[in-house]
């Protein structure tokens, strides 16, 4: 608990780095390139220092059909068909 004082001036600081990795958009984007060029769960923990756990929680959010197409765009392939009518 901060003491009373009516001469004290309170300063506000900003955290400039974050403790916790996993959050960044940054790591979560590795996260799935590494997962998509075939690291494991544990690979991915470990060469980006978070817990497999929230290597998990990435991807499984990634895979959950109710969040936005957006936060991962992947090319859609279309196939194109043919006439065989001459």
């Amino acid at each position: 608990m901060v003491p009373h004082d009516a001469n004290a001036t309170l300063q506000k600081t900003f955290q400039t780095k974050y403790a916790n990795k996993g959050v960044l958009p940054q790591t979560k984007l590795l996260i799935v390139k590494m997962a998509t060029n075939g690291s494991g769960i544990r690979d991915t923990a470990r060469v980006l220092d978070i817990s497999s756990n929230t290597v998990l929680k990435v991807l499984k959010k990634q895979k959950s059909p109710n969040k936005h197409k957006s936060q991962i765009h992947q090319p859609h392939h279309t196939v194109h068909h043919t006439s065989r009518n001459g």
